[in-house]
């Protein structure tokens, strides 16, 4: 084994111990969110944000609480289907589809919080192959997770279009020009609510639509869903 895979094998397996260890981080991060200052708090909070998607960049599904999969299985989901919506992602797809049938040109997707940009990638494929013509560009602050979607986006024929822009929403919520915005699983994670809401609205073309998918609880003080 070479000494760039030893590198690479230590650092995913320190990842991986720091990630089992996210529920006591959690407790320790909503302690310090009541005691510091927020200046000094805000650059802590984004620290274990990064670290917690680059251990595991798909951590979004597999550390949703069991109260999330109840209320969507039992009440939300019916709801939706009953809509004709299978999945937020389907709901996407067909919004946007219906977006380019009235918009000239290239038709502008905007994701804000796209982390690992799974879903983002998945639909920019499936665009491609509907022949609908579209640009996706994905924000996140996370620059790890986005030179990883960057290199897939590549891989798949995608790169021309996709783009990738690092960016922490929290702090600057000002988005390109956009017919289409996607906000999948994110407003959760934004603490000022009001600046970002207007960001979007500011980007947002007269005629476009802002498409979501997401889920909050109880009023925590949790500072970070990790």
């Amino acid at each position: 084994m070479s000494s760039k895979a030893v590198r690479v094998t230590i650092k995913q397996t320190m990842l991986a111990l720091l990630y089992r260890q996210r529920l006591h981080a959690k407790r320790a991060l909503s302690f310090a969110g009541k005691v510091l200052p927020k200046p000094l708090f805000e650059p802590l909070r984004a620290l274990a944000e990064q670290i917690v998607f680059r251990a595991r960049p798909e951590h979004q599904a597999d550390t949703l609480p069991p109260i999330f999969h109840y209320w969507s299985q039992r009440h939300l989901g019916p709801r939706a289907q009953r809509s004709g919506i299978s999945t937020p992602e389907d709901h996407y797809l067909s919004e946007i589809s219906r977006a380019a049938e009235t918009t000239q040109g290239v038709l502008a997707i905007l994701s804000v919080g796209s982390g690992a940009c799974a879903m983002e990638i998945a639909l920019a494929a499936t665009l491609k192959q509907e022949n609908i013509r579209a640009h996706l560009t994905c924000i996140d602050f996370n620059a790890d997770l986005l030179r990883l979607a960057r290199k897939q986006a590549a891989d798949g024929g995608l790169s021309d279009a996709m783009s990738f822009v690092e960016l922490d929403c929290n702090r600057h919520p000002q988005f390109p020009a956009s017919d289409v915005i996607i906000v999948n699983q994110f407003f959760h994670h934004v603490e000022n609510l009001e600046d970002f809401c207007a960001g979007l609205q500011q980007a947002l073309s007269a005629d476009g639509v802002l498409l979501t998918s997401d889920i909050i609880g109880r009023n925590d003080t949790s500072p970070v869903a990790i």
